[in-house]
């Protein structure tokens, strides 16, 4: 179940938030789902704004299971202008869809050498506790990590955004056969990062595949400004103050935008199926 304090703060940042769609087809509209169609380059069914979520995270699971035997990767996509124009830039399009400058991308992406994801976030962290140091704005033991666990937190077992409330989708997502070996290798397809203080692709592509070999965390759903993880082995309270502190060297929002400390955060991810990271 969800902690109030976890939902409040979705709602309050306007996570999946997004613009109400009307049953009529709009030029733009219709061109940018083309668009991101294309872009991935793979199977893919389209979920209208509107649609049961219930319906959408059922066909994903289902797929989660023929994928282990297919080879493929589901994903959650969001049909949204902004990620398709980050995607674009980050393939080398230049902000124009060429299917065949896309397949070059991934072609030579998904050769290049993989970063230790461990020794990345303890060297973002090391940095972050350096900066916090020399701006004096905060103490990293009681202003990050917090001296106790706020109230009302409880586990996160269910993707979270899709909707306003009711049950139906608010935006319009695409799921998505991403046909990668490697589960890292989906931020290769899909080159999310680099934007603001999110982690670059590469970076992306470390850490998830230090996730997965770890806690068997899954790329489930890319928005326009955030990820979520799929995660089946969940970390257990003894490991939980350790993953806490790099899911927030990863992105810090989950916590100074999000459930207020560390220690906090800690308590939620433990035993939680389901990570979730926003970039402001």
């Amino acid at each position: 179940m969800f902690s109030r304090i976890v939902l409040g703060l979705l709602s309050f940042l306007g996570f999946g938030a997004g613009r109400q769609c009307s049953g009529n087809v709009d030029v733009v509209g219709d061109t940018l789902r083309r668009g991101i169609v294309e872009y991935l380059d793979c199977c893919c069914t389209l979920y209208s704004a509107g649609t049961p979520v219930s319906r959408l995270v059922a066909d994903y699971k289902g797929l989660a299971e023929r994928g282990i035997v297919e080879g493929f990767v589901p994903v959650i996509v969001e049909v949204d202008a902004n990620l398709y124009d980050m995607l674009l830039e980050n393939s080398g399009c230049g902000g124009i869809m060429d299917i065949e400058k896309v397949r070059e991308y991934r072609r030579l992406a998904v050769c290049k050498q993989v970063e230790d994801g461990k020794a990345l976030l303890a060297r973002r962290l090391a940095e972050y506790k350096d900066c916090l140091k020399e701006s004096g704005e905060a103490d990293w033991e009681t202003g990050i990590v917090g001296m106790e666990v706020y109230e009302d937190v409880g586990k996160i077992d269910a993707f979270v955004g899709f909707s306003n409330g009711g049950g139906l989708t608010a935006n319009e997502f695409l799921l998505a056969k991403i046909p990668v070996r490697n589960v890292w290798d989906v931020f290769r397809w899909l080159p999310f990062g680099g934007w603001n203080a999110c982690p670059s692709e590469d970076e992306l592509v470390a850490v998830a595949r230090y996730w997965y070999e770890r806690y068997g965390a899954v790329p489930a759903v890319v928005t326009h400004d955030g990820v979520q993880f799929r995660v089946e082995r969940p970390a257990k309270e003894s490991e939980a103050m350790d993953l806490a502190a790099e899911q927030f060297a990863f992105g810090e929002d989950i916590v100074t935008q999000g459930v207020g400390n560390i220690r906090t955060l800690a308590r939620l991810l433990t035993g939680s199926t389901v990570w979730c990271f926003w970039w402001d």
